[in-house]
């Protein structure tokens, strides 16, 4: 998969395949642009396949997929204003094997010139020459290929458009490359290979960083970079979070990282002493600046003292609130032996560096494997320190592995000019250890891994709330949880576009309490297993996420106290959400969806009785019901909905005289939930089933249909623009032995029913020995109408004594039949199994097997019978004891109609 083509040395390896996209133009001659216009451009974007494209498949190539997303950078019509127009991948957009895509984007009031084509579209940005978006790519990767593949494996393309009215035109034909190249690094130590202990992996070739946070497992590890010229010097440093490496590679030792290529690269590091630094200050300032720690009075007179070294070689007492002077460049270093610092504080009055090891503070020498031992060890220690900065090159370390209460909190709170966080190594995490850490931290845009397992009461209780340029949230593995382990962890990060993934399936006290509030760029919410919740444990969780449009589905049954209090309290842009929990009333969920979009849809437990307003299901919502949560016999009644899979064995009814909508409904759709003597929905009366999205149901016993029609004197109405797939429940037995003895759509065997009428819709019906729509084996129905939609049935070929398609099913030693039968409109496509005709009457053996009339006279009718059968009128009458009748009434087509008989 991976072909290697020439050498490289940086401890070097290789180049693989190249990216290659075509785009080919399919609009109107250009002309000049209107303001004010929404314009459209719509564009085939192609995939070259040889060259291999990275190692995204198996065969090494990248091919298009539903739901990926393709930017368009464009100026608006003020000259200077960018904008960018996404584009969703349909799966009807792609051709030729997943090798081309169209892709068709809406520009408000576009300026005619230059464009910048981005896949994919999250790596756009408008503040970017190349599109890229230099933050997201230098600290969001986590190393693996997935999330590489996905996210950061670009194309791009720059060309000038022109404007027609309401279209839009490419200039040329243009190709989407590469521009990024991707290193694929292991990283040793001697001969020893360290990349499966590594958390943090830094590349930086003096203008770009790429700073790669990940849990410990396997290598390589990927990194997508900008070009990386022979003429630069390249730094790659790594860290398990205890130990630091380092490996810096001049121009003379490595050739040209080109765009467009894939190199696997051997880094030979060295243990670096930085773990030895203690705490240090640098001044930045031309000014230089004042350092000063204050200490509070009961930390002054506890045990132990603090020392300062401007040489690291010279160590004198320092005593609290005493300023230290450094000239720009001179540094200051810091040790202790005092095993707290609670509420203590470090001040600078102008930029400094800080790096080194901070728990020099807790142990003058040997503190490269000091730990914590009291509560608050650095509660508060550089709190509101705006001052401090990340030296570009030396780590700011904390690797102690044992923690104590309270021992980072609010550590770095305020810290606005913190960039890069310390590696935190330690997996098991005593209460509020990391509670407030960095808060406020505005410019952090990349944050460490953590990798606990087990939470504590508030461990990460506001951890980054407002880290507003956060761009990416941290694995978080943890399926232990503490009471309000992470409240408030990410509020306010405007910047976060995604959560991550959250495992735990049993909540306790607030654990989510305030999780994303505020976080006004998440657009995708995470997966929520718990079914078994607790007080507030997800209260305010995503209160003011105004880009998130889609809940994520509530499968928990039983609501506790304030569980989904203010959830998504003015989410303006929500519009659909889950929830299968039988309603236990409004102080369970106050204010749960208060201030949401106006209209959108709501999916419930079947027959719940929820409110309306903010506490219940918001007004100018649709109501959905999930039939997933069955677990008894239900009758649906006028104007619900239903969708879900049926995973039990119950009966579903339709009241008389209700109109039901099916959107995205499975039934026994397999055939698997034999138990019952049923149909998959049963018509008490007259009923209209509305068909929306992709639909399919079987009856439980083969005698039974998948729906079953309402009484004589009835009438089924199926309409919309949705699928329907409806058999009943059939067993092949051998070549000639099947079950399947109800209709697809209409009576059970033996049975009687009503008029059938299909007036829309997709429609799939199918039986053996019952008629596809009509009625079952030795059954009756009404009238069968069918006025529009595309209406396809067929009975088993090979059965011998097989019902007609549309009509009446087979009836041995039984009278039977249907009514008439009328074709007005839509798209019929029939073929019948041996012995029944695809449209009119079934098999008759020794009895009465008629129909109606049969009228065509309108739409177009395919219709084939197998043998021994007429396509359009009766089927085969045998005699084993006593005289048959198998007839039907007139035939009637119409002109303009097309029929197709075998």
């Amino acid at each position: 998969m991976k072909q290697i083509l020439r050498n490289l040395s940086i401890a070097a390896l290789a180049f693989v395949g190249a990216m290659t996209v075509s785009c080919i133009n399919q609009l109107e001659e250009p002309q000049q642009p209107q303001e004010g216009n929404t314009v459209t451009l719509t564009t085939t974007v192609g995939i070259e396949t040889s060259p291999a494209t990275k190692a995204l498949d198996a065969d090494g190539k990248k091919t298009f997929a539903a739901g990926e997303k393709v930017a368009l950078i464009y100026t608006k019509s003020d000259g200077s204003t960018k904008a960018i127009s996404e584009y969703a991948i349909q799966s009807e957009d792609i051709h030729d094997s997943g090798k081309k895509a169209t892709l068709s984007f809406t520009l408000t009031d576009p300026k005619e010139g230059a464009v910048t084509l981005v896949y994919p579209a999250s790596l756009a940005s408008t503040a970017a020459d190349d599109g890229i978006d230099p933050v997201r790519l230098q600290n969001t990767q986590n190393g693996t290929l997935t999330t590489l593949s996905a996210n950061f494996d670009a194309a791009t393309a720059s060309d000038n458009m022109t404007v027609s009215g309401t279209s839009a035109v490419l200039s040329s034909s243009i190709n989407l490359t590469n521009p990024l190249c991707i290193g694929e690094f292991t990283i040793k130590e001697g001969g020893d290979d360290i990349t499966n202990k590594l958390l943090r992996l830094t590349v930086s070739d003096g203008t770009n960083q790429y700073v790669v946070n990940r849990l410990a497992t396997a290598g390589p590890v990927y990194v997508a970079m900008k070009p990386i010229s022979s003429d630069k010097t390249v730094t790659v440093s790594a860290t398990d979070g205890l130990d630091y490496y380092s490996k810096t590679v001049t121009s003379s030792a490595h050739d040209m990282l080109a765009a467009n290529n894939m190199y696997p690269i051997n880094v030979t590091v060295t243990k670096t002493d930085d773990r030895a630094t203690p705490l240090t200050f640098e001044a930045v300032a031309d000014a230089g600046a004042n350092v000063t720690f204050t200490l509070q009075d009961v930390i002054i007179s506890a045990a132990g003292t603090v020392e300062y070294s401007k040489d690291g070689t010279n160590w004198y007492t320092y005593t609290s609130g005493n300023a230290i002077p450094l000239a720009k460049g001179e540094k200051v270093s810091f040790r202790g032996s005092k095993t707290k610092y609670d509420g203590s504080f470090f001040s600078c009055t102008n930029d400094c560096y800080i790096y080194g090891n901070v728990m020099s503070l807790v142990s003058p020498t040997g503190f490269e494997t000091a730990q914590c031992s009291n509560s608050a060890t650095f509660w508060r220690l550089f709190e509101y320190n705006t001052k401090i900065k990340n030296h570009p090159s030396k780590p700011l370390m904390l690797p102690a592995t044992t923690l104590t209460d309270n021992c980072y909190g609010q550590m770095f709170r305020g810290c606005t000019g913190l960039t890069l966080p310390p590696i935190l190594p330690a997996t098991t995490l005593p209460s509020g250890c990391y509670q407030g850490m960095f808060d406020g931290c505005t410019r952090l845009t990349t944050a460490p891994e953590l990798p606990a397992t087990s939470l504590n009461y508030r461990c990460y209780a506001s951890m980054f709330e407002g880290c507003s340029g956060l761009v990416a949230a941290p694995v978080l593995s943890a399926t232990t949880m503490g009471g309000s382990c992470y409240a408030e962890m990410f509020s306010g990060c405007t910047s976060l576009t995604a959560a991550p993934a959250l495992p735990a399936t049993t909540l306790v006290t607030d654990c989510y309490n305030g999780m994303f509030s505020g976080c006004t760029s998440l657009t995708t919410a995470p997966d929520l297993p718990a079914k078994a919740l607790a007080t507030s444990c997800y209260a305010g969780m995503f209160s003011g996420c105004t880009s998130l449009t889609t809940a994520p589905v509530l499968e928990a049954r039983t609501l506790v106290s304030a569980c989904y209090n203010k959830m998504f309290q003015n989410c303006s842009n929500l519009n659909r959400v889950t929830c299968l929990a039988i309603f236990g009333g409004p102080l369970l969920c106050t204010a749960w969806l208060d201030g949401v979009a106006a209209s959108g849809t709501f999916i419930q437990a079947v027959n719940q009785s929820w409110g309306s307003g903010p506490s219940g299901i918001p007004s100018g919502w649709t109501r959905m019901e999930d039939i997933s949560t069955c677990t008894g016999n239900f009758t649906v009644d006028n104007g619900r909905t239903l969708t879900g899979t049926l995973a039990n064995n119950v009966q579903i009814s339709i009241a008389d005289g209700a109109t039901v909508t099916l959107d995205n409904l499975s039934i026994n759709a397999a055939g698997t939930l034999t138990d019952g003597n049923h149909a998959g929905i049963t018509c008490q009366g007259n009923a209209t089933i509305t068909l929306v999205g992709t639909n399919a149901i079987t009856g439980f016993d083969a005698d039974y249909p998948g729906i079953q029609a309402g009484p004589i004197g009835t009438t089924l109405t199926i309409n919309g623009s949705g699928s329907l797939t409806a058999s009943c429940s059939t067993k092949i037995i051998n070549s000639s032995d099947h079950t399947g003895y109800g209709a697809g759509i209409g009576g059970m065997k033996g049975g009687t029913c009503g008029n059938i009428t299909i007036s829309g819709g997709t429609i799939t019906a199918k039986s053996v020995y019952g008629a596809g729509i009509g009625a079952g084996m030795n059954g009756q129905c009404g009238n069968i109408t069918i006025s529009g939609g595309n209406v396809t049935v067929e009975t088993l070929y090979d059965a011998g004594e097989c019902g007609a398609s549309i009509g009446s099913g087979a009836c041995i030693n039984v009278d039977g039949g249907c009514g008439d039968i009328l074709i007005s409109g839509g798209t019929v496509n029939v073929s019948s199994g041996v012995s029944g005709a695809a449209i009119g009457t079934g098999k008759a053996v020794d009895h009465t097997n008629i129909c109606g009339n049969i009228t065509i006279s309108g739409g177009t009718v395919t219709a084939t019978s197998s043998s021994d059968a007429a396509a359009i009128g009766t089927g085969c009458a045998q005699r084993a004891y006593s005289d048959p009748t198998n007839q039907c009434g007139a035939i009637i087509i119409t002109s303009g109609i097309t029929i197709v008989t075998a």
